[in-house]
């Protein structure tokens, strides 16, 4: 599957130069790319512990691209090979649907086979296909400046909640974050066991393990405030924001 285990830069380069379409968008911890830092200087940070990097499926796994085999790319040129690597992790089936804590904030463990699918964390209101309607079928679509709650624990698992209210936003953090803890340890391609908050394509870690209780703790009370402040706002507080 081409864990994150394997991440390296061993010189060789991909076959051709036909990469569009083929090359993927991953997210890898940040504890195992900083070690190699300078053999992926490209990468870009998305989340508190985790990179975006490229890389393309080769046999049964995947050759990430270095720093290397990117040499001479233009910005520009770069660029647009990390669009097309997010449309391709986009575009990696979702197997299958999950609906988890049904009644106290349900949220949706979404798993496939190809090891794309804890990425769709990069933008996960378009990459999972569809399948946000199936928390609440009659919810409105979701505008730019909604929130979601994600968890990406392995390569092949996504975590996804829709904040609508105060309880079960708060129910959704502390089921999430236990099942998100449950699916790093049991899956290959571990990537985090942090949560995050989305927003028009941007990431914000709210929970992380606490290293003396090793227990999940909120790690930005001040951007939860921020969400459940909006999710007190009665209908016509929303209506004139």
């Amino acid at each position: 599957m081409g864990s994150v285990s394997q991440l390296g830069a061993d010189g060789r380069r991909p076959r051709g130069c036909g990469w569009e379409p083929r090359v993927h968008s991953r997210v890898v911890p940040a504890q195992r790319l900083t070690p190699m830092r300078a053999s992926f200087s490209y990468a870009w940070p998305v989340g508190a512990d985790m990179f975006e990097v490229l890389c393309v499926p080769e046999g049964d796994g995947v050759r990430y691209l270095s720093t290397d085999d990117v040499a001479g790319l233009s910005e520009a040129r770069l660029d647009r090979l990390r669009r097309a690597g997010r449309r391709n992790t986009a575009a990696a089936p979702i197997l299958s649907v999950e609906r988890r804590n049904r009644r106290a904030g349900e949220f949706l463990l979404l798993r496939g086979e190809a090891p794309f699918i804890g990425s769709k964390i990069l933008d996960p209101a378009t990459m999972t296909d569809g399948h946000l309607a199936e928390l609440d079928p009659a919810s409105a679509p979701l505008r730019p400046d909604d929130w979601l709650l994600v968890g990406a624990p392995a390569a092949t698992v996504l975590l996804v909640h829709r904040p609508t209210d105060v309880r079960t936003l708060v129910g959704a953090i502390d089921a999430m974050a236990r099942e998100c803890r449950r699916q790093r340890d049991r899956n290959a391609g571990p990537i985090s066991t942090d949560l995050y908050l989305w927003r028009g394509g941007r990431l914000h870690r709210i929970t992380k393990i606490d290293p003396d209780t090793d227990s999940p703790t909120v790690s930005d009370p001040e951007m939860l405030q921020t969400v459940l402040s909006r999710l007190r706002q009665t209908p016509d507080d929303e209506a004139t924001r």
